[in-house]
């Protein structure tokens, strides 16, 4: 299954733009192989998680999105995969942003999902 790269490409521009944010993004799609040696590294949570996100520095951020939980949890949740790599997509670029997890950052994972 092929990821709409152009797509991803837009929603991240058009969410650091609604959120008057410029820079460089690194957008990587990896295994849950990969993502457990990741999560391990950074986090030391010998697991896989679905979406790691890290601001580099002032203007550059990687969002790092597992496809085989994204695939798994769209099944769950009953949705289509593209969706859900958007909602972890955005969830990463908000961490990014400076948001954590709390009922501000949630209403604006609602918003933009339903923007881009």
């Amino acid at each position: 299954m092929g990821l709409p790269i152009r797509r991803i490409k837009a929603m991240a521009k058009e969410v650091f733009k609604k959120e008057g944010r410029g820079g460089e993004l690194s957008i990587v799609f990896v295994n849950d192989n990969e993502m457990k040696e990741l999560n391990k590294r950074f986090l030391g949570k010998d697991k896989p998680t679905d979406v790691l996100s890290f601001q580099l520095s002032e203007s550059i951020g990687e969002v790092i999105i597992s496809t085989d939980t994204a695939k798994r949890q769209a099944i769950e949740y009953g949705i289509s995969f593209i969706s859900e790599i958007s909602v972890l997509l955005i969830h990463g670029l908000l961490h990014i942003l400076g948001y954590n997890h709390s009922k501000e950052m949630r209403e604006k994972e609602e918003f933009y999902f339903r923007r881009v």
